[in-house]
């Protein structure tokens, strides 16, 4: 079990049950969410992951790669494909009804997830609700 597993694991140990919503800041392509949407259903849990990133990148993301890499990671726009990369890798693992991308800066993320907390709206429970448009709890 990597780090990233064990720490899935503890936070949702220590964390009060049920844990429907996991909300990750910075989610880049999509590994940890990937991890954490494959050890709520280790559990058996019905969480959704929802996972907030930019998807833009930074310089490092771009000019630190090999040019094939580069190549693939460009649009003809010039816009990086980060947000098709981490919906490819979602989809692989089989999560997609699961995880769900929200393309936005952290800020913009915690002020809709207090705003909805404030009128106890929340997201439906993981997969088995999958395409549920979310409720009044």
């Amino acid at each position: 079990m990597a780090r990233t597993d064990k720490d899935v694991d503890l936070v949702l140990a220590v964390a009060p049950q049920p844990v429907t919503f996991w909300l990750e800041l910075g989610s880049y392509e999509g590994g940890s969410a990937i991890v954490t949407a494959k050890r709520v259903a280790a559990q058996k849990l019905e969480t959704s992951v929802i996972a907030v990133d930019t998807f833009l990148g930074d310089a490092r993301v771009l000019w630190e790669r090999d040019p094939e890499e580069r190549r693939k990671l460009l649009r003809p726009d010039a816009s990086i494909a980060l947000f098709d990369r981490f919906r490819t890798n979602v989809h692989r693992a089989g999560l997609q009804s699961c995880v769900l991308p929200v393309p936005a800066t952290s800020v913009v993320a915690l002020k809709l997830a207090i705003s909805l907390a404030r009128r106890k709206v929340a997201p439906p429970g993981g997969p088995a609700n999958a395409g549920e448009p979310w409720a009044h709890a």
